[in-house]
């Protein structure tokens, strides 16, 4: 009777480890109490976040993210990223400190590939459109996950979701 006792104990508490271990991990709870939120489309979306302080409010910026070649192939490319203020004009080159680029597949076992490039060091098309080498590694479908740090201290995120031939 011990070992019955014993053994199911020991289940039980696995089972409650794996449990919370597939909910922490951002997996879908066993028994969710909210409906499964549906897909978001594939569109290009960014926001933005400023540093906490007691400054005045930072200004709000957007991006539109795209590909060179368009649409993108395996191999050598760039990123372009066009960073506009809340006017939706162009904001100056200067004004730009930062682009960060991480790009994942949407498949288990890809190693991010990451391109970061100092604005002064990206090629400008035109005022605040910056143009980052970046490797697309393999076709498929990839996630770009773009973060912008202007030198006010704003950071502007935004995502791009993509088929590279």
């Amino acid at each position: 009777m011990r070992a019955l006792l014993t053994k199911t104990s020991f289940f039980l508490v696995l089972m409650l480890a794996l449990a919370g271990c597939r909910e922490s991990a951002g997996g879908t709870p066993i028994n969710p109490t909210t409906p499964t939120p549906t897909p978001t489309p594939q569109v290009p979306s960014a926001s933005t976040s400023s540093p906490a302080t007691d400054a005045p409010p930072a200004a709000t910026y957007s991006l539109t993210i795209g590909t060179s070649p368009s649409p993108a192939v395996a191999g050598e490319g760039a990123v372009i990223v066009a960073v506009r203020d809340s006017g939706g004009r162009a904001v100056a080159n200067t004004a730009v400190q930062r682009i960060t680029i991480v790009g994942n597949m949407n498949h288990a076992g890809m190693v991010p590939v990451e391109a970061t490039r100092r604005a002064d060091r990206a090629t400008t098309r035109q005022a605040g459109t910056f143009s980052v080498p970046f490797n697309f590694n393999m076709g498929g479908d990839w996630i770009l996950s773009v973060a912008v740090q202007m030198t006010d201290g704003t950071t502007v995120n935004g995502t791009l979701n993509l088929s590279v031939r």
